[in-house]
């Protein structure tokens, strides 16, 4: 088998580009460990250079005597002052500045690496919020369209069906018994976004509409622009998804509502009639709030 070099450097590099972010963070945090490492050996270093220098200064003062006695009164009082004073950083740092050189630069590095990373994650969001915003706008022209030349009724039709093989494709079959369950529980739901199931009623659905709104209703007043839709899930008494902290509401919209009908009911793969809860207008990337 021939080894290709060229194709084996071309892979490693899209391999560390697709994952650059977690690259830079986890080397950032490496370089970090091995500067707090290297500062901790650099500090007992440069005590023991403290305390050998202070020795020194000690010897020569006491070159010509054995005992602390023997020394004049004037040598006795400059020994007490290097005993009862610490070693100055200028005495010490021709020795020591060395020990502390790794550390510092891991420390640095470290400290770039993150913030490259962190500026890396920022050009993906962006380049996701774009791709959404051209997405969202992509089909809300293409609904438009087909709305003036099929006619609203049968464009609805077509989002609907649209929407029930979209969550198809994402069902798997569920075990009834840890379902949650609110309400009278006499209808099986299926919420659009996160693709969660649960059992409900149409009053308790509604009573969860009633609760969004006006947590967005108080966002306004607070002066808040994005209600995440991680609180519509919590409201719903299920379980968050990935996309719950990325999508929201915006507040300056005003209230929303929702198609939870029997039209827009599916029979899942557990063989039950599954209502889809869907936003009549979708939720906005949130993060250019």
């Amino acid at each position: 088998m021939k080894f290709n070099l060229k194709e084996v450097f071309n892979t490693a590099t899209k391999s560390m580009n697709e994952h650059k972010p977690e690259l830079l963070t986890g080397t950032g945090i490496a370089l970090m460990l091995i500067g707090t490492a290297g500062a901790i050996i650099a500090t007992v270093k440069t005590m023991q250079a403290a305390t050998d220098k202070k020795e020194e200064k000690l010897k020569k003062i006491a070159a010509n005597s054995e005992e602390y006695a023997e020394l004049s009164e004037e040598e006795q009082q400059e020994y007490d002052g290097i005993v009862n004073s610490p070693v100055s950083a200028k005495e010490v740092a021709p020795v020591c500045w060395k020990w502390w050189m790794i550390p510092a630069l891991a420390d640095a590095c470290g400290i770039l690496c993150i913030i490259l990373s962190d500026r890396e994650q920022g050009k993906r969001l962006a380049s996701a919020a774009a791709a959404l915003a051209f997405h969202v706008a992509e089909s809300k022209d293409y609904k438009e369209a087909a709305k003036d030349i099929l006619g609203e009724k049968k464009e609805k039709e077509i989002d609907e069906e649209a929407a029930k093989r979209n969550v198809k494709h994402r069902s798997t079959p569920s075990n009834y018994e840890l379902l949650p369950v609110h309400g009278t529980a006499c209808q099986k739901y299926q919420e659009y976004y996160s693709g969660k199931k649960f059992w409900a009623d149409p009053n308790y659905i509604r009573s969860c509409l009633n609760a969004l709104n006006e947590r967005i209703l108080d966002a306004r007043d607070s002066c808040e622009e994005m209600v995440k839709l991680y609180e519509w899930f919590d409201i719903l008494g299920i379980d968050r998804a990935g996309c719950g902290e990325d999508l929201g509401f915006d507040v300056a919209n005003g209230t929303v509502d929702i198609s939870a009908s029997n039209a827009n009911a599916y029979i899942d793969e557990d063989g039950v009639s599954c209502i889809i809860i869907r936003f009549n207008y979708p939720p906005v990337w949130s993060h250019n709030y």
